[in-house]
Order: structure tokens, then sequence, then C-alpha cells
């Protein structure tokens, strides 16, 4: 609408690159140097690993593929709930949630920040095998 800001969108997705866990694949299928009259790739790749999002399908009876959750279902305004005081292999409680979340309305997407990307990097074993994690309780 005129004469309102325009919003801020974060990009939170991960590069994809060579990465231990997951190895992506990008076949040239056509290509300038080989001759061919136009260029065009493949890639290759798990599809849980770097950015991704898991469907509820797998988890509740009934509800739609991922191809069929529309995209603004991604989108939208957000809370950020700073959890960044826990360390590695500690847990994230409920009281940690409530405290961060204070502000958190109806409708909100709420992004948990812990820094452990800032601290580790997601390309090594040890962000996997040592970040916070949310105990049971905050999960709940």
């Amino acid at each position: 609408r005129r004469g309102e800001p325009m919003p801020t969108i974060v990009d939170l997705s991960m590069p994809i690159r060579t990465h231990w866990r997951w190895k992506p694949e990008l076949v040239h299928l056509a290509a300038h140097a080989r001759g061919d009259r136009f260029q065009t790739s493949a890639l290759r790749v798990n599809v849980h690993g770097f950015t991704h999002v898991d469907a509820q399908l797998p988890y509740v009876p009934g509800a739609p593929p991922i191809a069929r959750v529309p995209l603004d279902v991604w989108m939208g305004e957000a809370t950020v709930l700073d959890v960044s005081h826990r360390r590695a292999n500690e847990g994230i409680t409920a009281a940690d949630l409530a405290a961060a979340g204070a502000l958190v309305r109806t409708g909100d997407i709420a992004l948990v920040r812990t820094d452990w990307d800032a601290r580790c990097s997601f390309e090594t074993k040890e962000f996997w095998s040592t970040a916070p994690y949310f105990t049971r309780e905050a999960v709940e």
C-alpha cells in the first residue's frame, strides 16, 4: 500500500554446497563448452538436507502433502525468541520459551534464536551433535 514501509524479508535458507553429511551433485545436462546451443543442469540433493520443511502428512493423518501447502503459510509476521544463552548440549526449556516468547502474538511465526551458527559452522559434525536442543517440556 502507498505510504507504508516495505516489510523486511529475511532469508533463512542454508547454502547448498559440499557438506560432510549431504553430498549435492550438480550434473551439466547441456553446456556451451560442449557445443550445445544452451546450458542446463540438474541438482540432486537429499530432501532432508540444507533448507527444507517437513510436511505434516507423515505425522498428522489427513494433512495435505507439502506440494499442497500454500507458500504464504511460510511467510508472515515473526517474533524472535532469544535463547542464545543456552550452550552446547544444553536443553532449551519450557521456561526459556515462556520468558523469551512473551511478545509472541497469535498468528506470529516464532523463530527460536540460539546463535549456534555463529559459534559453530553448520558444515561441521560438531554443529549437528552438540547444539542446544529442546527439552520434552519445551516441545509440549
